[in-house]
């Protein structure tokens, strides 16, 4: 995907439907080349959605790798408000610095967040536990050894917030998911995809996209709106999204 400047990842179990009033978590990881990645996760402890965004380069699985990488060396982090957090946050989240103070003197704290069962971790340490190694490579393997439209990873490639293609980290790449489609428009975009009843051999596969747009239109300024077209095996719907200034 090298002609892609921006990529946000997205990475989730879709044991169950993302849903925008549900509580959002947010943490952070540092990639290699220092870069600050942001991940943003709903849906509960039992099935958590993991949305990672602000990603400024193209390798898609090369960032997942270094998920999972920051997750065994517990290294993930998140910020706290001073006047919210007090003592806690340098308490049971474990090792701290301060990140900056905004205009209103709050300070606002980096704090890693080592703890295996941690919303932020479980997945990953989930992985590890059952392949019996702590190496990279190998629980990166094992969470992305599924076939495509069975695989929990999702990842939305754009320029400029704008997606371009979805796909999934599958053997060390990323492959795109060539039924969902992604269209420029003036002031946003829009993508059309497949729509299935329950019961159907692709509906786990295709509400986990709707779950991933859903997800993504959620972490970025956009207003959607979608529409459904067709009837039965035929049946699809286009999400329509414009920016929000």
């Amino acid at each position: 995907m090298s002609r892609y400047t921006l990529c946000y990842f997205l990475f989730f179990i879709f044991l169950a439907p993302f849903h925008a009033s549900a509580t959002v978590k947010t943490f952070y990881f540092q990639t290699q080349w220092g870069e600050e990645i942001r991940v943003d996760v709903s849906g509960g402890s039992e099935n958590p959605h993991y949305i990672f965004h602000n990603v400024s380069n193209e390798r898609g699985y090369s960032i997942f790798r270094q998920y999972v990488q920051s997750t065994l060396s517990g290294q993930n982090y998140v910020y706290l408000w001073m006047d919210d957090c007090g003592n806690d946050c340098f308490g049971s989240l474990g090792n701290h610095d301060t990140d900056k103070v905004n205009t209103s003197g709050k300070q606002r704290v980096k704090v890693k967040d080592n703890n295996p069962s941690s919303i932020l971790n479980k997945v990953v340490e989930s992985a590890a536990s059952a392949v019996g190694s702590r190496a990279v490579d190998a629980v990166a393997t094992a969470l992305a050894d599924k076939a495509l439209k069975e695989s929990p990873f999702t990842i939305v490639a754009g320029i400029n917030e704008k997606p371009i293609l979805m796909c999934r980290p599958v053997q060390n790449y990323c492959q795109t998911i060539s039924d969902v489609t992604f269209y420029n428009i003036d002031g946003g975009w829009a993508v059309k995809y497949p729509i299935s009843n329950p019961g159907s051999p692709d509906y786990a596969h295709e509400r986990s996209i709707q779950d991933a747009l859903n997800a993504f239109s959620f972490s970025i300024s956009v207003t959607c709106k979608t529409t459904y077209t067709g009837s039965g095996q035929d049946l699809s719907a286009q999400m329509t999204c414009y920016t929000i200034h």
